[in-house]
């Protein structure tokens, strides 16, 4: 007995310069998701030399451990959140309230309120990397995607660079806070070029009939 088969969709081609643009935005993402997850540890010594703030070295570990459990609700709960909003508005989000986070612990004048803010922080953090990785993996040729991941994860190490970059000349000279400061930048520099050039997931759009 035979019977009809549907042939799959075809898939469009994909080339370097197609997954570029990609993979340009989503490495500028992960680079500050970097930079986010390593600037506590960077600034942590000013942190314990700020009496007002209260901060100790047991209370420290606590409100590392805040960031992580951060992290993990945002991982478990990114993917439903996805086939909601779409993995673009999903990454404007992300890195919305890891930037959001960083302010709240900038602003903060004591330890409660900065392990909120990097609470929220970890939220944010938590669904980017699957996101961004997801994003890259699908625009990439087949033959590249190992290259196309590889460079993706450079971005986070660079970002880890660039915190203890800042731990070591900005919060001497200028005070712990303006380190948090400085990660605010994300919602200035990465949100408008991912609502800009940021092309929504193919996969997303097959999903809604687009």
């Amino acid at each position: 007995m035979s019977r009809s088969l549907t042939p799959p969709a075809p898939r469009p081609p994909h080339t370097f310069r197609t997954v570029f643009p990609v993979l340009a935005l989503c490495w500028l993402a992960v680079f500050f998701d970097g930079m986010d997850v390593n600037i506590y540890g960077a600034v942590m010594p000013h942190m314990l030399d700020d009496t007002g703030l209260g901060l100790t070295p047991d209370s420290a570990g606590t409100i590392g451990s805040w960031t992580t459990f951060g992290m993990l609700i945002g991982a478990l709960t990114a993917g439903n959140l996805t086939d909601w909003l779409g993995r673009r508005l999903m990454l404007v989000a992300s890195v919305s309230l890891f930037s959001a986070g960083s302010a709240l612990c900038a602003v903060a004048g004591d330890i409660g309120l900065f392990g909120a803010g990097r609470f929220v922080s970890g939220l944010g953090l938590g669904g980017l990397m699957p996101l961004c990785l997801a994003m890259v993996l699908e625009f990439a040729p087949p033959r590249r995607a190992a290259l196309t991941t590889g460079l993706l994860m450079t971005s986070y190490h660079f970002g880890g660079m660039a915190a203890t970059g800042l731990g070591l000349t900005l919060a001497p000279a200028a005070g712990w806070r303006w380190v948090f400061w400085a990660g605010v930048l994300p919602a200035l520099v990465a949100v408008p070029l991912l609502l800009r050039l940021l092309p929504e997931s193919p996969g997303v759009l097959l999903a809604r009939g687009e």
